[in-house]
């Protein structure tokens, strides 16, 4: 009987077995498998067993990324005030602005983000 746990590590993380996230500060993408985490570098390479335990002490954090038809606040430079609009996966503007930091889990996190821009 096989008593692996990496299930339960990625629900601590917050994501699901196999799911694709980024790492703040670092470049590749990175999943958790039952052989534990791994990253994405052309093909998948177990990661050494630090920023697993990083992630867990909270030395590293998890991007967030939207998960596709989520509520999200987004910038839009014609407008003076964040707009809620649905996360569409794979549509290049919805990705884009992600990208470039422009979508927001709250309101408050976008009005922020506007002031550091200096557009209030």
């Amino acid at each position: 009987m096989m008593n692996n746990k990496m299930e339960e590590v990625a629900k601590i993380l917050g994501k699901e077995l196999e799911e694709e996230f980024g790492i703040e500060g670092r470049r590749y993408n990175y999943r958790i498998t039952t052989q534990g985490l791994e990253y994405y570098r052309g093909f998948w390479i177990l990661s050494s067993d630090d920023i697993l335990r990083n992630l867990l002490t909270g030395a590293l954090k998890i991007k967030w990324t939207p998960k596709n038809g989520e509520s999200v606040w987004t910038l839009e430079t014609y407008s003076s005030t964040p707009s809620l609009s649905k996360y569409k996966k794979n549509w290049s503007g919805s990705e884009l602005q992600h990208k470039r930091g422009l979508k927001f889990k709250s309101e408050e996190k976008a009005i922020e983000k506007m002031k550091e821009l200096g557009w209030l």
